[in-house]
């Protein structure tokens, strides 16, 4: 995504002059990762949508503050998350109940470079998907932060103000109730 931070740090600088078409150029190469990890969050695509402008918006107003640490992508996405929670939490009053540790999903074998594995674990992981979209909003929530996000527990925590096995408890609650539902329908 950041092929070139040269040209990232060069669209930053020319955001924070207000330019309009440097402004367009990131929200144009960022906007479609961001608008993926907010749908797995709140599940609606015109609430995505929002949520994905306000976001870029508050980065826009913020960039002055972006300091090179980690990666735009990372700081932006952090945004995002943080713009989706708190819509989550505005419809619910408070977010949610969180499921213990998921422990990785039927996964790579030594028959990996089989071609019908292949097939297998990528049907295998769109039903993950849509009963991922299913989950009440906590359950997603966690479940797309470590899967989809890559986050550690921890990390979670820190992003939804719990504790770390509260965040493994309640991903392990996810990840039951999905295999259960894929269970139940393909059984």
């Amino acid at each position: 995504m950041e092929n070139n931070n040269l040209d990232i740090h060069h669209l930053i600088r020319e955001c924070i002059r207000n330019n309009r078409k440097a402004q367009l150029k990131l929200y144009k190469q960022f906007s479609k990762n961001m608008y993926n990890t907010c749908l797995r969050m709140v599940k609606n695509t015109t609430t995505a949508e929002d949520i994905v402008q306000d976001a870029f918006l508050s980065a826009y107003r913020s960039l002055k503050d972006f300091r090179r640490e980690v990666p735009f992508s990372v700081w932006l996405r952090r945004i995002v998350i943080n713009k989706s929670l708190d819509h989550l939490r505005k419809q619910k009053n408070s977010i949610l109940e969180y499921y213990e540790e998921i422990k990785d999903f039927p996964g790579a074998t030594e028959a990996e470079n089989d071609y019908d594995y292949k097939a297998m674990r990528k049907i295998l992981v769109q039903h993950i998907k849509e009963e991922m979209m299913l989950l009440p909003d906590g359950y997603r929530v966690i479940f797309s932060l470590f899967y989809f996000e890559g986050y550690d527990h921890e990390e979670i925590g820190q992003i939804l103000n719990i504790s770390a096995s509260s965040s493994r408890s309640q991903l392990t609650r996810a990840k039951q109730r999905i295999v259960r539902n894929i269970n139940q329908k393909y059984n």
